[in-house]
């Protein structure tokens, strides 16, 4: 079995990849290298810079249309995989996606990454919208990316539709129209097994596995929706990755971690808290391929 290990040099290569390139499968053996993952990424953004190819964040925010467009989304299939199948199926779709900002005190340009996936075919992904209005740093000297697993970085051109209340989003990645593109199934139930790849704190494509302890329906915004609270495990950084079922398709991704203390005080004193891992449902990702007006989207920062 060959061995993909994801160095500096073969991810040097991926990344300057032709935008048309074929999506070639990847070995069973992937093995990366969490620390030259991103200098290689700081590396190519630092060339996308130098191109103009990059958008600014308020840049990004302001292209969001008052009428989102309808998007075809692929249909789940009925075949049940095993877990190495599905990472293998998740590792081709799943995206490190963020931003990079220019960083005043070291002079340099640094990579903050969190996760998602690719949702439709012509490169339309979805990720959780908080991670684009966290922002410390100077937004006009802040930008949108992705990264796929061979390391190719892509600049987030549009923001295609959005939901606040659902922690929601759809994006246009440039060049990206050879990745391939996971179902959506809104059928998710409690007890069903799960499987997550995602970021968390900056170990890539991680993969883990769970349960889904329970439907949580919470009004937000004046709306009725639904999360699933999941066993499997993630942490900041794992924002946006995608919860898929055992046929690969995904039912949900990750909005927020959080220890709901069970003292009257917020103090753990017992060592009973409950750890609750939330996930946007697949239902509230694929209303935002439907046609329909968009809201406007806050754009958070240190100065708002």
């Amino acid at each position: 079995m060959q061995k993909i290990i994801i160095a500096a040099a073969c991810l040097a290569a991926a990344s300057l990849a032709p935008a048309n390139a074929k999506t070639e499968p990847i070995a069973q053996e992937f093995i990366i290298n969490d620390v030259e993952f991103d200098e290689v990424a700081e590396r190519r953004v630092a060339e996308l810079l130098n191109d103009r190819k990059l958008v600014s964040l308020p840049e990004f925010f302001k292209s969001l249309p008052a009428n989102r467009p309808a998007i075809s989304l692929p249909t789940p299939g009925d075949s049940a995989l095993d877990a190495p199948e599905i990472a293998d199926k998740l590792l081709t779709s799943t995206l490190a996606i963020g931003t990079t900002s220019y960083c005043k005190d070291c002079e340099t340009w640094h990579v903050y990454l969190s996760s998602g996936f690719v949702v439709a075919d012509d490169g339309v992904a979805a990720t959780s919208l908080h991670i684009f209005q966290d922002i410390e740093e100077d937004l006009d000297q802040t930008y949108p990316i992705a990264v796929d697993a061979t390391g190719r970085v892509y600049p987030i051109t549009t923001l295609l539709a959005a939901d606040t209340a659902a922690d929601s989003c759809l994006i246009q990645l440039d060049g990206a129209e050879h990745l391939p593109a996971l179902p959506l199934d809104p059928a998710a139930r409690t007890g069903e097994l799960v499987y997550l790849m995602s970021h968390p704190d900056g170990r890539y494509f991680r993969f883990s596995e769970g349960i889904i302890a329970r439907l949580v329906g919470s009004e937000v915004e004046k709306r009725t929706l639904t999360f699933l609270d999941v066993t499997a495990e993630f942490a900041p950084g794992s924002s946006g990755g995608p919860l898929v079922n055992r046929h690969g398709a995904v039912v949900g991704h990750v909005s927020t971690i959080a220890a709901a203390p069970l003292a009257d005080d917020g103090s753990d004193a017992d060592g009973s808290a409950v750890v609750e891992r939330l996930c946007t449902s697949s239902s509230a990702i694929a209303a935002l391929a439907e046609p329909g007006l968009n809201r406007r989207v806050p754009m958070n920062s240190p100065t708002e």
